[in-house]
């Protein structure tokens, strides 16, 4: 196989404003209204775009060699986002290459940003009751007392947030963390151009924007990447494969499809209520590469 390709490859296609498996559901009553679920979705959609666009911009060049030569912990995590023999193949053309190492900054992103304390060092005082907070969580713990739990820990973040030295703080966390996942994709930029750290960081910045917005309300998140072999279920699945698939998602659902890549995660939200309800939502759609046996 050739060292390069250099036939165009499809550029992303998912843009957050015309809405694309985005699911909205009605407003409903959170334990703390801030941000309705329309606001989250949409800035789950930029943060999405923002990485697909920088893994397509930036680390969507393929070479065997250079591939070959990097640090070992990367390719672990390459082969962790699919599986060992996939995960050469999709690193192979541009039509798949950006998709996978999305894949890897999602993980990346859900597992360093995307949590309660993920503002933890600013005052030490808040983190503190945030972690009073989660030591009181369970699976068993009741939907009443998990309101009052995690309206606790929205109060804290609203208040830190209102801090004036709070946003220098994200933004010295965001290029932190910024710089970690800078080490993880620099080996696999094989092009590199004058944008490369520029685009990291707002996307780090647009990301802890998000926590924000996130974890000033009371919802709980969750993150699902679909997982290879996984059936085609057009009700929380979107299919992204670069070559247009004929078939409409009822006929990949009716043949059987099957997943070769969870992109992105199915995203839901949880929200408890005094009364003791918990409303469950599913905020946006998993982005897939599927196979059909036809």
């Amino acid at each position: 196989m050739p060292s390069s390709i250099t036939q165009p490859s499809p550029a992303p296609t998912f843009n957050p404003v015309n809405g694309m498996a985005l699911v909205r559901a009605p407003d409903m009553e959170p334990a703390v209204a801030v941000f309705g679920p329309s606001d989250i979705a949409r800035n789950f959609g930029e943060v999405l775009h923002m990485t697909e666009t920088y893994a397509y911009a930036h680390v969507n060049t393929p070479s065997t060699q250079k591939d070959n030569a990097m640090p070992q912990e990367v390719k672990q995590r390459l082969l962790n986002a699919a599986s060992t023999t996939s995960a050469f193949q999709f690193m192979q053309t541009p039509f798949t290459r950006y998709m996978l190492v999305n894949k890897v900054m999602l993980q990346f992103v859900i597992r360093t940003v995307l949590k309660h304390d993920t503002f933890a060092g600013f005052d030490p005082r808040v983190d503190q009751a945030m972690e009073n907070c989660k030591n009181q969580m369970y699976q068993t713990t009741p939907a009443q007392v998990k309101y009052q739990l995690l309206a606790t820990m929205a109060e804290q973040v609203r208040t830190i947030k209102a801090h004036p030295n709070f946003p220098a703080f994200v933004q010295s966390i965001a290029r932190s963390r910024g710089n970690e996942l800078w080490g993880i994709l620099k080996p696999m930029m094989h092009q590199k151009t004058s944008r490369d750290w520029e685009d990291l960081y707002e996307l780090m910045l647009k990301a802890h924007e998000l926590a924000e917005m996130m974890y000033s309300g009371s919802e709980e998140y969750k993150f699902d990447f679909p997982v290879m072999g996984q059936r085609f279920q057009q009700a929380i699945m979107e299919p992204r494969d670069p070559y247009r698939n004929i078939l409409t998602p009822d006929q990949l659902e009716q043949l059987g499809a099957t997943v070769r890549l969870g992109m992105t995660p199915l995203i839901t939200s949880r929200t408890s209520t005094a009364a003791g309800y918990v409303n469950s939502t599913q905020v946006m759609k998993a982005f897939v590469l599927l196979k059909t046996d036809r």
